[in-house]
């Protein structure tokens, strides 16, 4: 078994050796591994699959505990879209020794946005992921530090989620947008 430095228990290693949810972060700009105009036409279901190249992205040791029929959840940060944050899930079809297929594509109808672009403050989607997440969950690193000041975090394309975080974020995701 290999052990991954960031899960804390045994039960949380057996789980990713046994399969996992991830998280995978999609520039919403110009730049950056993934752009947000890259993959939306995978995530509108116009492509059946998207070829995400594992290229410079990190943590890169992370794709080594990628297995096929993995769930994904795509989050873009605030940037040239105005609907941010949980954008979709995917799940992982195959995996290559330089790239990741994804197939599966959903969208959600509505974008799980945690505040409304360069307006940061608490509101029940920040209250939602801070309880689903913690404060310190490092891809939301710049979310928490906009809202509650905490320490910025370097920015991560990838990181595992653990099913019932994954699960938490879907049910979120399915409600209207005035009951989230």
């Amino acid at each position: 078994m290999t052990r991954l430095p960031h899960l804390s228990d045994n039960a949380q290693q057996e789980r990713t050796d046994q399969g996992q949810c991830w998280w995978f972060g999609v520039n919403n700009g110009k730049h950056g591994h993934i752009r947000l105009m890259d993959i939306r036409p995978f995530m509108l279901g116009q492509e059946p699959e998207f070829a995400w190249p594992i290229g410079n992205s990190k943590p890169k040791g992370l794709y080594t505990h990628m297995k096929e029929g993995d769930r994904v959840l795509f989050w873009t940060g605030h940037g040239d879209e105005p609907e941010w944050g949980f954008i979709g899930t995917a799940t992982i079809s195959a995996l290559h020794h330089d790239r990741i297929i994804f197939g599966r594509a959903r969208r959600f109808s509505t974008a799980l946005t945690p505040y409304p672009k360069k307006y940061p403050h608490e509101t029940d989607v920040i209250r939602s992921l801070e309880r689903i997440f913690g404060r310190d969950y490092p891809p939301l690193g710049d979310v928490m530090r906009a809202v509650f000041g905490t320490r910025r975090r370097h920015p991560i394309t990838v990181h595992p989620i653990g099913e019932n975080a994954f699960e938490e974020v879907m049910k979120l995701a399915q409600a209207p947008p005035n009951a989230r």
